[in-house]
């Protein structure tokens, strides 16, 4: 418990630097309320001690769990530029956006992309859309993705800010892949990331062909929430007929097109 206090504080210190971190951390313990300003990578975000904020702001700007070993990522930036010369539009659907720090993220990463940043929990969403209000190109979405359009109930977890899985039918807004990506004339996917708490099976079966088509796949299993719910199933279907590199990223695997 110690060793893993003093890494999250370490990947803390990382991200926002030390005297933030500090700021954080005292806030968080002793309960107090309202969003702390942090800078990450030049850019100021909002930060809710209180919630589970500061564990995602560590996996993304401290671990830096997103981040592509330069050839890979060098690749991605030639292939987006390469659509945006012949008019296409290249896509990053953020799948669980969170807070929106993972699309400010692949924002710097790749400024020319658009970016969809989709998230179900209401209150989380209403902190996405203050992280990301002044970003043109980046669209908080308030939905999860599913296998079609006609809502789904969320059941929350412990840390319901992160942690709720989706089930058919209810008030939520729902959105497929490829309702998303085609929202967006000319548009292509070059990234999809999915960390959406098990209805990863669902979501990939629903739209095979635009996961077939996309660059590159950062995608969390959930399969511990559910042992026998095979979640990546559906992907390892198309996986196996086109090459791809496979890496592991903290809680990721990463799938990345070489054609």
């Amino acid at each position: 418990m110690i060793l893993r206090r003093l890494q999250t504080f370490g990947s803390l210190v990382d991200a926002v630097g030390l005297w933030k971190a500090g700021e954080i951390l005292a806030r968080r313990k002793l309960r107090v309320s309202g969003d702390v300003f942090a800078k990450v990578a030049g850019r100021r975000v909002r930060v809710r001690p209180a919630d589970t904020d500061l564990f995602v702001l560590c996996q993304i700007f401290g671990s830096r769990e997103y981040e592509l070993p330069a050839n890979h990522r060098d690749m991605l930036r030639k292939t987006a530029e390469i659509w945006a010369r012949q008019g296409e539009t290249p896509i990053i659907v953020d799948g669980g956006a969170n807070v929106g720090y993972a699309s400010l993220y692949f924002a710097d990463v790749f400024p020319g992309a658009r970016i969809l940043a989709v998230e179900a929990n209401g209150a989380t969403f209403e902190a996405l859309k203050r992280n990301v209000a002044d970003h043109p190109l980046i669209t908080p979405i308030h939905a999860a993705l599913w296998s079609h359009e006609g809502g789904v109930t969320m059941r929350a977890c412990a840390d319901d800010s992160w942690s709720a899985s989706a089930r058919e039918g209810g008030s939520t807004p729902s959105r497929t892949i490829d309702g998303l990506l085609a929202q967006i004339p000319g548009g292509r996917p070059l990234i999809i990331k999915l960390d959406i708490e098990g209805a990863e099976r669902v979501v990939v079966a629903a739209s095979p062909q635009a996961f077939a088509e996309t660059k590159c796949i950062f995608i969390e299993p959930h399969d511990f929430l559910s042992p026998g719910s095979n979640c990546l199933t559906p992907l390892f279907r198309f996986a196996g007929e086109r090459a791809f590199d496979t890496l592991v990223r903290g809680e990721n695997l990463l799938l990345i097109s070489s054609s």
